[in-house]
């Protein structure tokens, strides 16, 4: 049995990485792995419930394409910001393209957002999921100095229960 941490943090669910060029990585990810997008969307959308979103803590109305690619048990999210503030055009403008998160799938949201604010780290992007389930949420927190990427929280196992 783990510890309490490695409990929280047990289910990588997804690899993010942040691209100019949608089009041109989907190609790309077909020709060299023989991954193709199993779906690329603009978030938010009409058809998502809830469109609140924030970056660094105030509202933001950022806009951006997202691509979802499956390799075994693993999801590859490529996205590519289109307007706003967001965390995604300030790596794009401070590194360029490339893995920008891990994504944890995790089944208490609060508890884990506790834990990452007692160890001093930021929030630095949140919102709602495209998946259209109440509640479902995503949060990004700046680990860069940390782990050099950011982690992405994403409580899909406590919306199930």
């Amino acid at each position: 049995m783990g510890s309490i941490k490695q409990d929280m943090f047990s289910s990588i669910s997804q690899i993010g990485v942040v691209v100019r060029d949608m089009g041109r990585f989907a190609k790309n990810m077909e020709a060299l792995i023989g991954a193709k997008p199993l779906n690329i969307i603009e978030f938010p959308n009409a058809s998502m419930k809830n469109h609140e979103r924030y970056y660094y803590g105030n509202e933001a109305d950022f806009i951006a394409l997202l691509g979802f690619f499956k390799i075994g048990n693993l999801e590859i999210e490529a996205i590519q910001p289109l307007s706003g503030k967001n965390i995604w055009t300030d790596f794009l403008d401070e590194k360029g393209e490339g893995i920008h998160h891990i994504r944890f799938s995790v089944d208490n949201l609060k508890k884990t957002e506790k834990h990452l604010k007692k160890m001093g780290i930021e929030k630095a992007q949140n919102g709602y999921s495209t998946r259209n389930i109440d509640g479902l949420q995503w949060a990004y927190y700046d680990t860069r100095k940390e782990l050099g990427f950011f982690i992405e929280v994403f409580n899909e196992y406590e919306s199930k229960k």
